[in-house]
């Protein structure tokens, strides 16, 4: 097997090191490399580009031998940052909004200056629909989501975090448990609310098995998901999210829940749009032709 010379430089040219690697070594043997000449640098923290048109080498488990390298090739690197584990990221966001509800409803005499007699039963539906849906993404970081990447840059996790603790925690129980909080709907009313919300849940659910089990665990193979939902729509876990935060909003109407409905829905369009252009760009024409989140429309 051919043996590869690298040498390594950073975004101003300055050079960090010349690397001596086999060709069937792989791409992390080379970030191995590189760490323990710069401590700093952990392998998550490393990305590395190649070529004219900054041709990014992300596969660690790739042989260097595959990677399209030249014997003297120069490799760009850059610092992405300290990195936090993807887990750990979604433990520490989904745990803010059942932390924040659970305060506000358990203990309402330290929000409110009004005594709260008795939740109304549209309140404890509230509150049992945002920890039991909050409970379901812990379960499925530990059981069923795969991450593409290991890692993300740690500041990101204070930006998501204010979307679920604030504006999907705080803002939204500040005002569904407020002791003046008028119920805009009857009990029954109320239960078939549930009822769907409930179902959307199950269904959110049903597709990430899906799309997990396109995936072998320890790879990052794609495939292109199909069955039930995902017979109309590209993102039918995403479709199914936002009926059931769109149900939440209609049954409780406050203006904060609206607000978390639509800031949501305008992030998860994004999403959406990004992987549904991913898929056909990676599959082509076996892609079915179907929308990206709303079925028939969009």
């Amino acid at each position: 097997m051919s043996e590869f010379t690298l040498n390594v430089e950073d975004r101003k040219g300055r050079p960090m090191g010349t690397f001596t690697i086999q060709g069937d070594q792989t791409l992390g043997a080379l970030k191995q490399q590189f760490h323990r000449k710069h401590r700093k640098y952990y392998p998550s923290r490393q990305w590395f580009t190649v070529g004219a048109e900054k041709r990014a080498l992300k596969d660690a488990n790739a042989k260097i031998s595959s990677l399209g390298l030249q014997a003297q090739d120069k490799i760009v690197f850059k610092d992405l940052g300290p990195q936090i584990g993807w887990d750990t990221v979604f433990y520490t966001e989904y745990a803010g909004p059942i932390i924040v509800h659970s305060l506000f409803f358990w203990l309402p005499s330290l929000f409110y200056s009004t005594p709260l007699e008795k939740h109304s039963f549209t309140q404890i539906v509230a509150y049992a629909c945002v920890v039991g849906h909050y409970l379901k993404r812990e379960f499925e970081t530990k059981f069923v989501h795969h991450f593409s990447s290991e890692t993300m840059p740690i500041f990101n996790i204070f930006k998501n975090s204010f979307h679920y603790w604030m504006l999907g925690g705080a803002f939204i129980a500040y005002f569904v448990y407020h002791p003046l909080y008028t119920a805009p709907f009857s009990d029954t009313t109320v239960m078939i609310c549930a009822a769907l919300f409930a179902l959307f849940e199950l269904g959110n659910l049903s597709a990430h098995l899906t799309l997990k089990n396109l995936r072998p665990p320890g790879t990052r193979v794609r495939g292109i998901p199909r069955g039930g939902l995902f017979e109309l729509v590209t993102c039918a876990n995403y479709t199914y999210e936002l009926a059931a935060w769109l149900v939440f909003a209609i049954f409780t109407q406050t203006v904060t829940s609206w607000l978390f409905f639509i800031v949501s829905a305008g992030q998860i369009s994004l999403w959406a749009l990004k992987k549904h252009i991913a898929l056909k760009k990676e599959f082509g024409a076996k892609v079915p032709k179907r929308k990206i989140l709303v079925p028939f429309i969009w």
